[in-house]
């Protein structure tokens, strides 16, 4: 006897529907003053333009006293390592203890400042996506720092408070095929215009 399978089996319908997708691509992008704890480090010469006054190269380097004079400048040695200057809410801290009075400005150091900082934040609802895609891109002493995350503003990194915003637009682009959908965009025409901040 020969044994034959029967029939396939009729699909089976999900119980729930599945969300529509998109017509529109759609990109909110807003720039924040966000204050949270960064730390950058390097020689002290990459952070001459950073904000941290007339202190630090002063009493913590070893500087002229005024915070400025030509790279290489004569001075006295710090403190020992561990110690910490600040201005503000800027703290400076020297990685060791022996200070190349030739060198000055080639000293590791490390800063640290709570903020607040600019940074830009874009919520992400793309045609291939059914969910927002968010990221935040601060900027602190000449680099950027970058978070990535989804679900909306609402699941934002911890530790990171908005202080102010201002909307750059939302941005819409269609996602193609036949469609009638309206997917005009509507940018910031005459900034800053400010808005209710995120979270």
């Amino acid at each position: 006897a020969t044994k034959t399978s029967g029939p396939p089996a009729a699909p089976v319908k999900s119980p729930e529907p599945l969300p529509l997708a998109p017509c529109c691509s759609i990109k909110d992008q807003k720039e924040l003053k966000v204050n949270t704890t960064l730390t950058v480090c390097g020689p002290l010469w990459n952070f001459v333009l950073a904000p941290i006054g007339n202190l630090v190269m002063a009493r913590e380097i070893g500087g002229s006293g005024d915070g400025g004079g030509a790279p290489g400048g004569g001075g006295v040695a710090g403190p020992a390592a561990g110690t910490v200057a600040s201005r503000g809410n800027v703290r400076l801290y020297k990685l060791n203890s022996t200070v190349d009075r030739a060198r000055i400005w080639d000293q590791w150091v490390c800063l640290t400042s709570t903020g607040p900082f600019d940074a830009t934040f874009i919520e992400d609802h793309y045609c291939a996506g059914y969910g927002s895609q968010d990221s935040l891109f601060i900027s602190a002493w000449g680099q950027i720092f970058a978070y990535y995350w989804s679900g909306g503003a609402a699941n934002h990194p911890a530790g990171i408070t908005v202080t102010s915003c201002n909307d750059d637009g939302t941005f819409r682009l269609p996602c193609g095929g036949l469609s009638d959908c309206n997917c005009m965009s509507s940018p910031c025409m005459n900034p800053p215009c400010v808005c209710t901040a995120p979270w």
